[in-house]
Parts: C-alpha cells; structure tokens; sequence
C-alpha cells in the first residue's frame, strides 16, 4: 500500500485515533438506542421548554423566536408539520395540573440521565453520581435553560430595534437575517461546548470542551443544510412512504444527528488521551503506585493532590486507564475524594505492605526492562528499592520454576521438600485514617450515621443527668 506524504502528519494520526475510538466505542449503536430515547421523550422536552416560558411573562415575546429555532434546527424539511404539533403542545401545557407538569419534567431529567450515562461511558467514568445529586443539577439546567435563552433572543431582539442600526449607510444596512442565522449559530456553540463540559462527570479540560463544541457546531450545520438539500430534491420517499414519509425522515435525522453529537464526546475525550509523540506507557503497577506516592507525600505535608497532578503521572494512551486506576484505588480505600474534588490517602500505608497492594490488583509484576524504564523517566528512590526486591522474587521464581515442561505434563515433577519451622508471614491490617471532625467515613451508610447521633446524645443526657460531687 503506497504510503502518503500526510500519513506522518499529527492531524492525520489524530483523525486515525479519533475513528477507532469512535468505531471501539460504538457510538453507532449509541445513538440508535438515544434517537429511541429521543422519540419517547422529546414531547415531554420540548412542553418543559415551552410551560417554563409561559410561566414566566417576560419571556412571553421569545416564546415564537424558540419555536422558530426548534422548526429551524429539529428537522429541516418538516417546518410545516412540526410547527402545527409544537403550537398544540403551546396550547395544551398552559392546562396541565401539577401531576402533568411534574410527570413532564421527571421524563426529561431521565432522559437527560441517559444521555449522561453515555457520555460516560465514552470517559471511561465507572462512578455514577447519585440520583438526587442528578436530579437537582438537571433541574436546574431544564429550568435555567429556557431563561438564558429566552435573555438572549430578548436581547436580540432589542439590538435589532436600535434606530441607528436600521439606518443605511451609502446604501448599505445590516441584513438581519443574515445576523438572526450567526446569533442561532453563536447559540447552538454555546450549547454544545456547555454539554461536553457539564454533563459528563469528569473534569473535562474547558479548551477542549470549546473545540469539540465548535467543530460540532459547524458539522451539525453543514448536515442540516445537506440534509435538507436531499430531501428537497429527491422526494421519491413520499411515494414510498405517503402520509407516513415524515416519521422515517425524522428517525434518520436524530440518529445522524446523535451521531455529530457523540463523535464531539469523544473530540473532547481524545484531546485529552492523545499523545502525538506516542510515547511509551509505563508498566500499570508502576503507574499506579506513582499515584499512590504522590497522594502520600502530600499526606505528609497536610495537603490534598488533584486530579490534573495525578493525571500528569500517566503518559499519553495510558490517560485511557486513568478512571481504571483511580476507580481501583478509591474502591480498596487507599485513596478517597474530599469536596473540592481533590484526592486525600484513606489508609494509613503503615498498615499495608506491597504484596497485599499486589492481590488487589489484575496486572503483572513489572519486569527488569520496565523498572529501569521507570526509573529513567521518573527517577525515585521507590523504585530502586522495588527493583531490588523484584529482582529476589524473581531468582526464586526462576529456581522453583526451574523443571522441563515434558516432566509437568508427565507429571513428574519433585514436590519441594518442605523446609521446617517456616511460616507465612502475618500480614497486617489495613487501618483508615480518621477523618474529619463531624464529618462521617466515606461510604457509610445512614443508619450507622443515626446510630452513632443517638449514641452521642444519649451519652451527652447521661453526663448532664449525673450528680457533681
């Protein structure tokens, strides 16, 4: 196969990247089940949106300039239809109960849900946040969202309403409609690059949630207009199809459409774990007790580490198992989350030797070659130390493995013979560190937190109730 100049270039090695995540992550098959989820709920969204407006007067007048955006952005051959569907939803919500309107915006924060475990899961985010946690930020956003909007059309509209700003100079003026399409655009950005940084639940770097919103941004409008033109010159659908030609159209384009979507997920994602110089990833027992290190030297020091320090510990493709590793250090409490999102260590490391560590983990041992890898990229007295010792279990493994393998499968093979008054070692147990004053252990549950209240203030009336001498 003839090799191109543009084969070497990064561009073309981060376009490589970028469509085997897309095509390993399944995005495919991710938008067929969201533009599912997307039929059920986008009534329930779209009368949210609209009950939001009519509740609050002041946005009464942006009320027509949302629906326009939605005709102009939800399916753009199906203005007509869609526009007679949406004013009967604009009718209908003003009659809603409280039951209705609760029912409408429990449907959308599920979906919103949805939408978020599948950005996710593209971000490798093995934790879930809890349910009330997601509630209340959806809450806020679906009822946030109408307002800023609604601020922004408002604002359009009272630019457009300046006199000096209809005037023509030299008979030139300002083509409104010209400016109404790139506030849409300026619009429609925005919310892109505010759903690749808020929804999934990672620290997702601002520069690169910017990028994939605006290289989004222009693909979604590039398919809306190319869509559009197909539909309008090949209509030969409507024989097909008749009265029901617009449910299959409106199927494809929210299934392209959730396609654009999540190809701007993994952008952000990818940006982040791309490596042009593609450097070499280092051995995962080695890369996990750097991490570890580096939240115990902070211990020492009364400080708390970050997620981008511990990121910086991984190089390039490995940035892909950092949420594996961090998961695997939170879950055997070596380390734990404080409220600013930051890292404190769990266990005291006094209470825990390195083969214990060992058994928790899925990875083999590194070997000489990484070791020395480490210690040239990395240089500590940790792994010196770990290289000696390795390098003892590795002179045992060698003579206890030291037999042909015809005598294994023969069955041939010596028992050692057992050497007298040796023992296992008596491991010790892990210890959890105190935490903070008044403030429970992590993952403790409820009931235990109740428990220990009463206990307290029964011990408290105890000691109140008690004569003094």
């Amino acid at each position: 196969m003839p090799k191109f100049p543009f084969t070497d270039a990064t561009w073309f090695i981060y376009g490589k990247f970028l469509i085997r995540h897309f095509r390993d992550d399944e995005c495919q098959q991710k938008s067929a089940s969201l533009t599912y989820t997307t039929l059920l709920s986008l009534i329930p969204i779209i009368t949210v949106m609209i009950v939001v407006f009519s509740v609050v007067p002041a946005l009464a007048d942006a009320r027509e300039q949302l629906q326009e955006a939605i005709y102009n952005n939800l399916l753009p051959m199906s203005k007509a239809t869609i526009s007679g569907h949406i004013s009967s939803f604009a009718e209908k919500s003003s009659n809603l109960g409280i039951i209705g309107i609760i029912g409408l915006f429990v449907t959308t924060i599920m979906t919103l849900i949805t939408i978020e475990e599948a950005f996710n899961k593209i971000w490798r985010v093995h934790e879930r946040a809890s349910l009330v946690a997601s509630v209340v930020r959806y809450w806020t956003m679906i009822t946030l969202a109408p307002v800023v909007l609604g601020v922004a059309f408002g604002a359009s509209g009272a630019i457009r309403g300046m006199d000096f700003l209809n005037q023509q100079v030299g008979g030139y003026g300002i083509d409104w409609a010209i400016t109404a399409q790139v506030v849409s655009f300026i619009i429609m950005t925005a919310g892109f690059i505010g759903m690749y940084w808020f929804i999934p639940k990672a620290q997702v770097p601002v520069k690169h949630a910017i990028i994939a919103g605006v290289v989004v941004a222009v693909l979604f409008e590039t398919l809306k207009q190319t869509f559009g033109l197909i539909m309008t010159n090949f209509t030969s659908y409507e024989a097909i199809y008749g009265a029901f030609a617009a449910l299959p159209i409106f199927l494809l384009w929210i299934y392209l459409s959730w396609n654009v979507i999540l190809l701007g997920v993994e952008i952000s994602y990818t940006l982040t774990i791309f490596d042009p110089d593609n450097k070499q990833p280092a051995q995962p027992v080695l890369s996990l007790l750097s991490m570890l290190d580096l939240t115990y030297q902070r211990h020492k020091s009364g400080q708390t580490v970050s997620e981008h320090e511990l990121r910086a510990l991984l190089k390039g493709q490995e940035l892909s198992s950092w949420y594996e590793y961090i998961n695997h250090l939170i879950e055997h409490k070596l380390i734990t989350h404080t409220k600013d999102d930051s890292y404190i260590l769990r266990t005291d490391l006094n209470t825990i030797n390195l083969w214990q560590f060992y058994k928790t983990l899925s990875y083999p041992l590194p070997t000489q070659d990484e070791l020395l890898h480490q210690a040239q990229s990395r240089p500590n007295a940790w792994t010196l130390t770990l290289a000696r010792h390795l390098k003892q279990v590795e002179v045992l493994a060698q003579d206890e493995m030291n037999f042909r393998l015809s005598s294994l499968f023969d069955n041939v093979v010596k028992e050692p013979t057992p050497t007298p008054n040796i023992t296992p070692p008596t491991l010790p147990t892990p210890k959890l560190l105190p935490t903070a004053p008044n403030e429970p252990a992590p993952n403790q549950d409820k009931t235990s937190i109740l428990t220990t209240k009463v206990a307290q203030v029964k011990a408290w009336l105890k000691r109140k109730s008690t004569p003094k001498d």
